[in-house]
């Protein structure tokens, strides 16, 4: 079963040479993309800050309820629901970190290759958490990574994700609340 991030202990190295920061700016965007993720899975819950003076995914300061693996009180179909959309959740921040880093920060469009190897992750990941086959963890992978590319692609989303990495880099730390007013224009 899927616990405690066990996507990130498993496969630690393949996405921190994915995922490494080139210099503060880029950490921004990146931060940035993955509290947008948060918002778009309407996981607002699952977190209570974000910050650029942590290292990787530490930038955001995730609450009990991301690392909550389940409990014997719990039905095992409630914790696999939770496991799977916590699995979901991590899919989508790290796309979502790729894709605003790429194509809000850099103006670039994302390598194939880059995509194949996050999708190659997750799919093992899928494989061995939740005995889901390629297609079925494909299917999950381009639904989330089809909707962030249209909203990257949202010019004034563009806008947006600009004045917010500059806010986070000049302000250095966020709350969840601070977050929401930020992205008030994604809920409109």
């Amino acid at each position: 079963m899927y616990q405690n991030c066990s996507l990130f202990l498993c496969h630690r190295k393949a996405l921190i040479k994915k995922m490494k920061y080139r210099d503060e700016k880029d950490k921004c965007y990146g931060v940035v993309g993955m509290a947008i993720a948060l918002n778009v899975w309407d996981a607002d819950d699952m977190y209570s800050d974000i910050t650029i003076d942590a290292q990787g995914f530490d930038c955001i300061n995730f609450t009990y309820d991301y690392f909550f693996s389940g409990s014997e009180a719990i039905s095992p179909r409630v914790t696999l629901d939770h496991a799977l959309k916590v699995f979901k959740v991590t899919m989508g921040l790290t796309i979502s970190n790729l894709l605003c880093r790429t194509i809000v920060g850099d103006r670039a469009q994302v390598k194939p290759d880059d995509k194949k190897q996050l999708l190659d992750i997750f799919s093992e990941q899928a494989r061995n958490d939740f005995s889901l086959t390629d297609d079925e963890c494909r299917t999950i992978f381009d639904k989330s990574y089809n909707y962030l590319l249209r909203l990257y692609s949202h010019g004034e989303v563009r806008r947006m994700v600009a004045d917010f990495a500059a806010a986070l880099q000049k302000r250095r730390r966020m709350s969840e609340h601070e977050v929401a007013e930020m992205l008030a224009i994604l809920n409109q």
